[in-house]
């Protein structure tokens, strides 16, 4: 409340004075706390912005290893697909030379002949449609595991099934969770890694730098298996 103009309190220079500061104190105040609130809601939007960045940049570095991981194994088995397809395109050339010798020296028995050769072209026909779907399941199956390492990277708690390169389809009996992954018995982790056709591994699957840290590795999680 201020004072009566008529008072003589109103009248004495001191007390305006002080109440005049008072008013300025006040006003500053309510500045100082304007600008402080308006301070913390642009740090807290900064460090929202920042937090989203970083865990974007996180996910993409994730999948970007993922798939460079898989690009050298897929580019080994095209290769052995291809040469596998050159010696079958040999194969085949051979054939037709035999079918143009057969035809000129055994023109009696030209329609056994040609029985034989006829089946023995479908059986290579059938080989060759089998090592396409195979590739093309490999490569199927490859795309989805990267995929699926990356997800059990930043999502660890409900593993997300690796597929069987022969088939493309989501390996039988694969572990849940990082616990069920590491309580699998060896047998199990050997089957495990015969569908992901492992190649750090020998012939039998026996001998492998820890089979669990081996598909533990695989399916992209990053935790300590207790033997």
């Amino acid at each position: 409340m201020q004072p009566c103009s008529n008072s003589p309190a109103f009248r004495d220079p001191n007390i305006t004075a002080k109440h005049n500061r008072l008013d300025d104190a006040t006003g500053s105040m309510d500045n100082f706390r304007q600008d402080l609130t308006a301070f913390f809601a642009q740090e807290m939007r900064t460090m929202k912005e920042e937090l989203q960045t970083s865990l974007r940049t996180s996910l993409q570095d994730d999948i970007t290893t993922a798939v460079q991981g898989a690009i050298k194994p897929l580019e080994n088995d095209i290769m052995a697909v291809k040469d596998e397809m050159i010696a079958l395109k040999d194969s085949y050339k051979v054939l037709e030379d035999e079918i143009r010798a057969v035809n000129l020296t055994v023109g009696q028995n030209h329609h056994a002949y040609h029985d034989d050769i006829k089946a023995a072209k479908d059986d290579l026909t059938e080989k060759i449609n089998a090592l396409g779907q195979r590739l093309n399941a490999s490569i199927a199956a490859r795309e989805s595991n990267s995929i699926a390492r990356a997800r059990n990277r930043t999502h660890p708690l409900k593993l997300t099934p690796l597929h069987s390169l022969s088939t493309n389809l989501p390996i039988e009996g694969f572990p849940e969770t990082e616990k069920r992954l590491a309580m699998r018995n060896d047998l199990v982790v050997a089957q495990i890694l015969r569908e992901l056709d492992d190649p750090y591994r020998t012939l039998d699957y026996s001998d492998v730098l820890n089979p669990k840290e081996r598909l533990k590795m695989l399916t992209g999680v990053n935790f300590k298996v207790n033997n």
